[in-house]
């Protein structure tokens, strides 16, 4: 057989293969619609055995299998999916997150979400959806040591994304003593990068002007809106926050321009 009528070939069978699946998937729904759970959860079962790589599919079968109250089904289903694709970062999440909601107490359980978020880490080493609940789960289960490396080892990154340094700032704040040098040094780390990396968004830019405020520096409170809007002169809502907090400052003259700006916009 010629290699373009070989390739021909297989991509009609593959797409007739796609399009029998569709098929067969639909009827899956119209079976849950209809209240035949069982016939449906049989559906998705057989179609995640044919396709073990799709996690919309997975993640379908284990909601039915839940409404079927089979709890162990489900939690299994989601299990091996994740063991299986360890690549795809929504099944990690989803698998460890069952787990904090069903049995957050148990000790495999907890285990079993160790060891999947800490093989998450290792495919996506900063990524704050995976560190995140790790360190908590460290601390969870008391192991400190790993919880503060973990931490650490964030810091210390090297990143332009301003969100990965915000989501260390509630990690921070837990995992040292409130109102203490150590934790003000480490706060001014994480809000100096994450001022130094972006300020072009609002929910940000507001973030960290709030931060500035709270510890009483009003100055850089207000440097920090005026540089947010140097990049988005359109983010009116944190121009009306600047009128305000610069007539806080006593520059009432300021303030006022700056108001009265908003209301010719």
């Amino acid at each position: 057989m010629k290699p373009l009528l070989a390739i021909l070939l297989l991509t009609t069978l593959a797409s007739a293969d796609q399009a029998t699946r569709l098929k067969t998937f639909t009827l899956g729904l119209f079976a849950e619609r209809d209240g035949q759970l069982k016939t449906a959860r049989n559906t998705f079962e057989e179609l995640l055995k044919k396709d073990p790589s799709a996690f919309p599919l997975a993640l379908k079968t284990h909601q039915t299998q839940l409404r079927l109250n089979d709890a162990t089904a489900a939690t299994r289903t989601l299990r091996q999916f994740a063991e299986t694709n360890r690549t795809q970062l929504p099944a990690q999440l989803s698998y460890a997150n069952h787990l904090e909601q069903t049995a957050p107490h148990d000790s495999l359980a907890q285990q079993s979400a160790l060891k999947t978020l800490a093989a998450a880490n290792q495919n996506f080493p900063h990524n704050p959806a995976v560190f995140t609940p790790l360190i908590n789960l460290y601390e969870t289960t008391e192991q400190r040591p790993d919880s503060l490396a973990l931490f650490q080892k964030q810091l210390n990154h090297q990143t332009e994304n301003p969100a990965h340094w915000l989501a260390l700032a509630p990690i921070a704040e837990t995992l040292y003593p409130g109102g203490s040098e150590e934790l003000a040094q480490i706060l001014n780390t994480i809000y100096t990068n994450a001022e130094q990396t972006g300020l072009a968004d609002p929910a940000i830019a507001r973030r960290i002007s709030e931060f500035h405020r709270n510890n009483n520096d009003l100055s850089q409170a207000i440097a920090t809106l005026e540089k947010h809007l140097a990049e988005s002169p359109a983010s009116h809502s944190l121009r009306t926050r600047l009128g305000l907090l610069q007539r806080t400052n006593a520059n009432d003259p300021e303030g006022e321009a700056t108001l009265l700006q908003v209301l010719a916009i």
